[in-house]
């Protein structure tokens, strides 16, 4: 038996918690929610596990690839704009503003519903070797054809005969009124010469002669040639800078140097098209003059040589950016696809999952622009899809490439058990990233640019397919076919393991 006083200090010692070592608790509280997890975390490693053990992932397999499908049939089918771009809403006051300008409402200064287009001669192009990339204002030099020379016989006859026949023409677009490349109603500028409707010269270098002389010349039958038509045409210039404002390149006003000789010389019509028109008919309005001016190089004296179709309109330069825009878009995916192999390829080491991984890629891809863009949308690769294309493709990268990562990342050699792993380490990360990031989107939806109206759904857009294809589809392939045991993996790091 134990005295009371040895009973009271057993009882003291008992009433004292024991010491527990903080950094094993800590170690022992992070394993166990490790093993428990998050919901999250639980359900991806449980239930969704369970599901791609089955042949549902044949199904999500089948299924995604039938939006695929969808998606290329519908990518395919767009194109520049069949309508004139907007930049505000329907309800904005420019958008009023252009509606009227358009009904010729404004028409205070100058025609702005028509289009001057000049064909000119004697430019050898544009030197951009010098030329600042980064500064949008340094466009290059521009260069003329050193074997230029339209005093000749030769290359008067051929100015002459290419302005009678670009009276008549044809344009069979249908943003081409009357089916003409020129307008009714517009002068044909021809500083050489312009003839009326029974061949009689009217206007231009030839009438002038004639008028202030007692020869009668003629740009066909009795041209004035050499020295003495670059003297004389670099007197009318000065004279006719009113009518022919910088239609030939005298860049003297000493016009009594024998030596003197244009550099170009060109003439201006009013293009039959009216505005607005969208990018696809200006295109192609385009494209016609384009035509126009190759069949009519072909053949040309030496002295003369090609003829360019140009116009500083800023509808015809913008319809030039958009053309390029779009075809920067499939240049973009044909530089980006590679890169993105290779740095899956390198990143994971394993051919089979880099293609798997661009696989999934190409199918967000499509999924965007062919289901979002073209299917649900109805727009057209315009200015504002254009650029978001290209800017976009970044998120479709994202998520399928942290679950590829995290699949290498696995201990395991089972392609089961490596997925399983993959998708509850980062799983709820993935799902994380997608909400915050289409939550960030939304805001754009509340600004009045277009621009920005369509940027806001094309990442929101594109952040549901890259989650959706990186949840599912990717998933799904590696259950079936994930390379095991380290095969597919590349040989130097086989060798360098």
């Amino acid at each position: 038996r134990r005295s009371w006083r040895e009973c009271g200090r057993a009882m003291f010692w008992l009433s004292i918690e024991p010491y527990r070592d903080p950094g094993l608790e800590l170690k022992v509280t992070t394993m166990e929610n490790t093993i428990r997890g998050r919901r999250i975390e639980r359900f991806f490693r449980g239930p969704y596990t369970s599901i791609m053990k089955t042949k549902m992932k044949y199904v999500i397999l089948v299924t995604f690839s039938a939006i695929f499908s969808v998606g290329v049939y519908y990518w395919t089918r767009l194109d520049l704009p069949t309508e004139p771009e907007d930049w505000f809403p329907a309800n904005h006051m420019y958008t009023a503003y252009k509606d009227l300008s358009a009904k010729n409402v404004f028409n205070g200064i100058g025609d702005t519903s028509s289009i001057k287009v000049s064909l000119v001669w004697g430019l050898g192009g544009l030197d951009r070797s010098g030329a600042n990339k980064w500064d949008p204002g340094d466009l290059g030099k521009l260069y003329y054809a050193d074997d230029f020379d339209p005093s000749t016989a030769a290359a008067q006859a051929w100015i002459m005969d290419t302005y009678e026949e670009l009276k008549t023409a044809s344009c069979l677009v249908s943003a081409c009124g009357n089916n003409l490349l020129v307008g009714t109603g517009f002068d044909l500028l021809n500083i050489l010469a312009e003839t009326d409707s029974s061949g009689q010269i009217v206007e231009g270098f030839y009438y002038w002669l004639n008028t202030n002389g007692t020869t009668q010349y003629h740009p066909k039958t009795n041209p004035i040639v050499g020295s003495a038509f670059n003297q004389q045409l670099c007197e009318y210039h000065k004279v006719a800078t009113i009518r022919y404002p910088s239609h030939v390149g005298f860049f003297t006003n000493d016009c009594s140097d024998s030596r003197i000789a244009p550099k170009y010389i060109l003439m201006q019509a009013t293009s039959s098209v009216s505005l607005p028109q969208s990018p696809k008919d200006f295109a192609e309005v385009q494209s016609a003059w384009t035509t126009y001016a190759s069949l009519h190089s072909v053949g040309a004296p030496d002295s003369l040589g090609s003829v360019k179709a140009t116009s500083g309109n800023i509808f015809w330069l913008f319809s030039i950016t958009a053309s390029t825009l779009l075809q920067n878009v499939y240049r973009g995916f044909q530089i980006t696809f590679p890169m993105v192999f290779a740095v899956l390829l390198l990143s994971t080491r394993n051919w089979l999952i880099a293609i798997i991984c661009t696989c999934t890629i190409g199918g967000i891809l499509t999924s965007v622009l062919g289901l979002g863009v073209g299917a649900m949308m109805g727009w057209s690769l315009g200015s504002a899809e254009s650029i978001a294309s290209v800017i976009v493709v970044g998120f479709a990268c994202d998520y399928v490439v942290h679950l590829a990562n995290a699949y290498t990342a696995s201990p395991s050699n089972k392609r089961d058990i490596r997925m399983q792993d993959g998708i509850s380490q980062l799983g709820v990360s993935v799902l994380a990233g997608a909400v915050t990031t289409c939550f960030s989107g939304c805001f754009l939806a509340l600004c009045i640019l277009t621009f920005f109206i369509k940027f806001s759904f094309l990442v929101c857009w594109t952040i549901i397919c890259s989650f959706f294809w990186a949840v599912l589809f990717f998933p799904a392939a590696m259950f079936a076919f994930g390379p095991e045991n380290h095969r597919n993996e590349l040989a130097f790091w086989r060798l360098w393991k």
